[in-house]
């Protein structure tokens, strides 16, 4: 197996539970970048969500995976470029946030148009979001524009009763993800990290198979699956360790930088 590229979730992957970033990684994309193996952030979150881990590892001309793959561009100086996009459709949109205002008022709706976070209401579970991310949402009413990703934030169960309740919609171009047990996430079916991995080796004119993806959750699996070599976080649902590769340590124990010495460096 010759590897030429990584491709890596963020949160539960590289960042532990304090939201730091894996303290071995950025030697080990130093070393990647001596090897000419690109490493390439594909996340849940938008574009503007993932620059300052673009910066920290010094990877600034990376092309990047945001909205589970309902975006791919890449940042130049202060302007992100999209070079593939699966925006939701319209129709359906709309009946989902109509669903959510009027079935579960309590949930937190954010909606991703372009490298733009926009709220309706900055509750608290929006506050606690850009704690994490490290920017500030567009507060007002929502614009017709394009939309990359709805995400809707709450407690554990309502998020479930609520992917029940919009799984008897009959919506046939949209597909829900929960990237955490409260964080539902809603894109275009015609994108997963699966299809960003694809598209991602088109880019590169590369094969899956020489691929190495990391990840940590259920919306990571099909992409571990479909890598030539999916590594499982320590810290993931068994259900997703039993499908993958390998398993390496936890977020919180360095586990990508450390597979990488592992499974890269020292062969």
């Amino acid at each position: 197996m010759t590897i030429k590229l990584v491709i890596t979730d963020i949160d539960g992957t590289i960042l532990n539970d304090q939201h730091h970033l894996d303290s071995g990684l950025k030697k080990a994309v130093k070393k990647l970048k001596k090897m000419d193996i690109p490493f390439i952030l594909a996340s849940a979150r938008a574009p503007s969500g993932m620059i300052e881990l673009l910066k920290m590892l010094n990877i600034p001309d990376f092309p990047l995976v945001s909205f589970n793959g309902a975006l791919i561009g890449h940042w130049k100086i202060d302007q992100f470029y999209p070079l593939i996009e699966h925006p939701l459709a319209k129709k359906e949109l709309k009946l989902i946030l109509d669903f959510v205002t009027t079935q579960h008022p309590n949930l937190s709706i954010n909606l991703y148009t372009s490298n733009d976070w926009r709220v309706e209401t900055f509750d608290s579970w929006a506050q606690k979001e850009a704690e994490i991310v490290k920017t500030l949402p567009i507060i007002g009413k929502f614009p017709d524009l394009p939309a990359h990703k709805l995400l809707l934030i709450g407690d554990v169960n309502e998020i479930q009763n609520t992917l029940l309740g919009l799984k008897t919609l009959g919506l046939t171009r949209t597909s829900f993800n929960l990237s955490k047990p409260n964080y539902l996430e809603i894109t275009s079916c015609a994108c997963s990290k699966k299809t960003a991995l694809e598209e991602i080796a088109k880019y590169y004119q590369l094969h899956p198979s020489e691929i190495l993806a990391f990840g940590d959750h259920y919306n990571d699996l099909e992409m571990l699956k479909a890598a030539g070599c999916g590594i499982a976080m320590g810290n993931a649902p068994q259900p997703v360790k039993n499908e993958v590769d390998y398993i390496t340590t936890s977020n919180n124990e360095n586990g990508v930088s450390k597979a990488l010495t592992t499974y890269l460096f020292e062969k």
